[in-house]
């Protein structure tokens, strides 16, 4: 099944799993740490969309040769959306501990 990041509203760990012995070659990791990672990298590879689509946008801006009250509030937003997107990628990277976010380091 595909997985839509920006469809995600939510996240509970934890199911039952059941297999035969002969299966136990690969070993169950509780935090499923593959699915984890590649999670990890797809919300990483969507921020970096975002902030480059925001950096453009800044660009546009800073090309004027005028800018209106219109662009410099516009500007401003824009920034502050890079801000919290650089604070985002650094939970994403290391989520903080006792966050709630599955892969946290205790």
């Amino acid at each position: 099944m595909p997985l839509k990041l920006d469809d995600i509203r939510s996240i509970e760990i934890g199911s039952i799993s059941s297999r035969k012995l002969t299966d136990a070659d690969e070993q169950l990791d509780s935090y499923q740490e593959k699915d984890l990672n590649d999670l990890k990298h797809q919300w990483l590879n969507e921020i970096e969309k975002k902030k480059f689509d925001i950096d453009s946008k800044i660009k546009e801006i800073n090309s004027k040769e005028t800018k209106s009250l219109n662009d410099i509030q516009r500007e401003e937003i824009l920034v502050q959306q890079t801000v919290y997107l650089s604070q985002e990628k650094a939970i994403v990277i290391s989520p903080p501990v006792a966050s709630g976010i599955p892969g946290t380091i205790k």
